[in-house]
């Protein structure tokens, strides 16, 4: 019985082993089975300048070589814009953005597409990627 045991003993510890040694082969890869796709596009954080936190009622726009309308919505950095539908083409572009009691504010903006710095995957940057609105 006892040798048994030790044989049930050992074949768990080569099987934790096979499993440990996979998992940590494993582990230095950070790439996605594939890449994200439109849906990230591109990420805009709006914040008031004597305000903590989200501000309500956000409207941002992009106008240039097409016009896009952001979706704004509170997030934990405050307020977030995104766009994620279709293509939005490189270039130099006026963001507008807009919210009830605060200064509307317009400033040059650039949107950047660079591929393979990531696991091969192309993203999509504006810069600027923070505007700070100053109350009415």
């Amino acid at each position: 019985m006892t040798r048994i045991i030790g044989q049930t003993v050992m074949r768990a510890i080569k099987g934790s082993w096979f499993c440990l040694l996979v998992t940590l082969m494993s582990c230095g890869d950070a790439c996605p089975p594939t890449c994200p796709g439109p849906l990230f596009g591109i990420d805009l954080i709006v914040k008031g300048s004597a305000q903590a936190g989200p501000i309500e009622g956000v409207n941002a726009t992009l106008s240039g070589p097409t016009t896009n309308t952001l979706s704004c919505a509170s997030n934990e950095k405050g307020t977030g814009c995104l766009w994620s539908s279709g293509t939005l083409p490189d270039g130099d572009y006026l963001l507008e953005v807009t919210a009830p009691g605060f200064q509307p504010a317009e400033v040059a903006a650039t949107v950047t597409t660079s591929s393979g710095a990531t696991c091969g995957c192309t993203g999509t940057t504006l810069q600027p990627s923070t505007i700070t609105l100053d109350p009415s």
